[in-house]
C-alpha cells in the first residue's frame, strides 16, 4: 500500500466515523442495537 492509498484509506475511516457518529447521536441507531459490519457496510455504501 502506497501513501496514496494509505491517505485515502484514512479519509474513508474518517467519513464512516463521522456518519457512524452522526447516526448514533441523532437517534437514528438506537441504544443497544446491535450493529455488524456487514449491515453498516451496506448503510454507508462501504466494503
Amino acid at each position: 500500500m502506497d501513501t496514496t492509498d494509505r491517505a485515502r484509506a484514512g479519509d474513508a475511516v474518517a467519513l464512516v466515523h463521522e456518519e457512524l457518529r452522526e447516526l448514533i447521536l441523532s437517534g437514528r441507531i438506537p441504544p443497544g442495537q446491535r450493529l455488524t459490519q456487514r449491515e453498516l457496510g451496506e448503510r454507508l455504501g462501504v466494503g
